[in-house]
């Protein structure tokens, strides 16, 4: 699908309160101008996973009300004529809380995989390692479980692994990593 860049109804995240009345001025104005029922679809956004449902047909006064009890989320509308509404949710998804992993891919680099299928799909891939210095400071356990790749089962195991694989990041990627934009 494409995504229409003009009907994007939410700020980000940085944005001041003052921004985000605007843009909800500016979405209820939008949605004013819409007759009939539009198919709503909620798209959950996970720093590891989303998750997609359609929420049905809605009028637009629907949509305003949904948006208006949830000012976190964003909605787009699609040139299909639907709309979708976004929740960011800093957790991980449930089926990457039950088939993430973190490990090395083979150029070195930090990746997160999904193991689901019974073969490593890279699904995330974070920074490069400097896997040297790692391989000369950490203890032959720990390396083992990266090479094998760590279960991660809660976003405090996955920000602890990626805390602590930051130490060996090559320097200019640490930053962007460690902030993710979710």
């Amino acid at each position: 699908m494409t995504w229409r860049n003009t009907d994007v109804f939410a700020p980000d995240r940085e944005e001041k309160k003052d921004d985000a009345k605007a843009v909800t001025a500016d979405t209820i104005q939008a949605l004013s101008r819409i007759s009939g029922t539009l198919n709503v679809v909620m798209d959950k956004l996970y720093i590891c996973g989303t998750e997609s449902t359609s929420l049905g047909s809605m009028e637009a006064n629907q949509i305003i009300s949904l948006l208006a009890e949830n000012p976190h989320w964003t909605a787009m509308l699609q040139e299909d004529g639907s709309m979708h509404v976004t929740e960011r949710i800093q957790d991980l998804s449930p089926t990457c809380k039950n088939n993430a992993y973190i490990g090395v891919d083979d150029q070195g680099n930090l990746t997160l995989y999904d193991a689901e299928t019974g073969r490593k799909e890279a699904v995330r891939t974070f920074f490069q390692l400097d896997v040297r210095q790692m391989e000369s400071s950490l203890p032959r356990q720990t390396l083992q479980e990266l090479y094998s790749g760590i279960k991660i089962n809660d976003v405090d195991e996955y920000n602890s692994v990626l805390s602590t694989f930051s130490d060996f990041a090559m320097e200019e990627q640490t930053t962007r990593v460690m902030s993710p934009g979710v």
